[in-house]
């Protein structure tokens, strides 16, 4: 062996032999009995979201509950919904959105090519 270090053909030598391989540290499997555990005794940090609430005051949760209540719904019937998110529509679409796409990109070189001639 040079040195410590073994080459591709060694270590595989000494895997499939069964040969304790150099600067390997051997780690016992140990299990801890349960008995030795404790239990958490802080209390798990509060969300950013928790802090806003604390400060407060108890009016102005009742005011937000108060205005998301009050919220109108919207109104749209399922047959238009369907109607907006069918495959064909939703193809109809996308569609769209690459010739959009395909003409933004075109409209860029055009203006990249009259930077570099002008």
């Amino acid at each position: 062996m040079a040195g410590d270090e073994l080459s591709y053909e060694e270590l595989l030598d000494h895997i499939l032999n069964n040969k304790p391989i150099p600067n390997i540290v051997e780690v016992p499997d140990v299990t801890l009995d349960e008995s030795l555990s404790s239990s958490p005794s802080l209390k798990p940090r509060t969300r950013p979201w928790e802090r806003q609430q604390q400060h407060r005051p108890d009016n102005y949760a009742r005011q937000q509950s108060q205005e998301i209540e009050t919220n109108v719904p919207l109104d749209i019937d399922q047959e238009s919904l369907e109607k907006m998110t069918s495959p064909s529509k939703l193809s109809e679409y996308y569609d769209i959105q690459s010739k959009l796409g395909m003409n933004v990109d075109d409209d860029d070189d055009d203006n990249s090519n009259d930077k570099i001639e002008g």
